[in-house]
């Protein structure tokens, strides 16, 4: 069987890079066309991102650099396994986010008074937004799910505890750390 998807239709030729989901489901083996593979162009945009900040910022721009990291670390292995373990997404947005505010703002700024009144207005400023997106989401029904990536959500969410309500918001909220952090 090899149903046709709006979403994942490729125009391919030999020699083209692409990224394939392989599942197993009652001892048949599935594969999924995702998307086309743009990690060299990435890994490019990140050279570039990298040294503009070190050419910058100094000394500054590294420990912020690092502060990057850090957070990105706290992404894949502290928020994600959360949230596929079940956890609320958005609850494991400010968790992520409150260890990543404390680490980054001491990193950058030293530990003082200033930077520990930088810390808990930073980290009450999350928490009070993840309540707001919390209660809004229920409030309207808003969901994400029917952007065309909730598709690929689902069949992860069959195979592990994620529960895809919470996701949209929990990426508005790590995405406007930084923002936040200013």
């Amino acid at each position: 069987e090899n149903p046709i998807s709006r979403l994942y239709n490729l125009k391919v030729k030999e020699g083209t890079k692409v990224i394939i989901g392989v599942s197993e489901k009652n001892g048949s083996t599935h594969f999924n066309l995702y998307s086309f593979d743009r990690s060299n162009m990435i890994y490019l945009l990140v050279a570039i991102f990298i040294l503009s900040v070190v050419a910058i910022g100094g000394v500054k721009g590294v420990k912020s650099l690092v502060a990057l990291i850090f957070t990105l670390i706290c992404c894949v292995y502290l928020m994600v396994p959360l949230m596929l373990r079940g956890v609320n997404p958005i609850m494991a947005g400010i968790i992520m986010s409150t260890l990543s505010i404390v680490i980054t703002l001491i990193l950058v700024s030293g530990f003082n008074k200033k930077t520990l009144t930088a810390i808990l207005g930073t980290i009450s400023g999350v928490v009070i937004s993840g309540i707001i997106a919390y209660i809004f989401g229920a409030l309207t029904n808003l969901s994400g799910l029917n952007m065309s990536e909730a598709e690929s959500l689902m069949y992860i969410a069959e195979d592990t505890g994620l529960k895809i309500r919470g996701i949209m918001f929990t990426g508005i909220l790590v995405a406007t750390l930084g923002a936040v952090m200013d």
